[in-house]
């Protein structure tokens, strides 16, 4: 997956919750549990529901590589956990 600083990415599923352990355990819509490593979990509570690729980035250069960022979108998006627009996508912004 190739990321354009330019996107946007989306929570796909706000019923999650910090664990005592510093993890984070989202419940899917399909009934499902995952559980974020800590790394991937500054990433999720970054995210603040919907936030560009670029401010992410700024938020986590500090804790994580450009390949590690990708790495756990695409992880994310694999799970149907986050959602990417393209902004220019009129449409996608809106119904996205």
């Amino acid at each position: 997956m190739i990321l354009d600083k330019d996107q946007v990415i989306k929570w796909e599923c706000n019923n999650w919750y910090l664990r005592e352990d510093n993890f984070i355990q989202i419940c899917t819509q399909d009934g499902g549990n995952v559980i974020l490593n800590k790394i991937i979990a500054k990433i999720w509570i970054s995210i603040d529901y919907e936030t560009s690729i670029e401010e992410l980035w700024n938020k986590v250069k500090s804790i994580v590589s450009w390949e590690e960022l990708s790495s756990a979108v695409e992880q994310l998006h694999l799970y149907n956990l986050v959602q990417l627009v393209d902004v220019e996508n009129e449409f996608d912004s809106i119904f996205g």
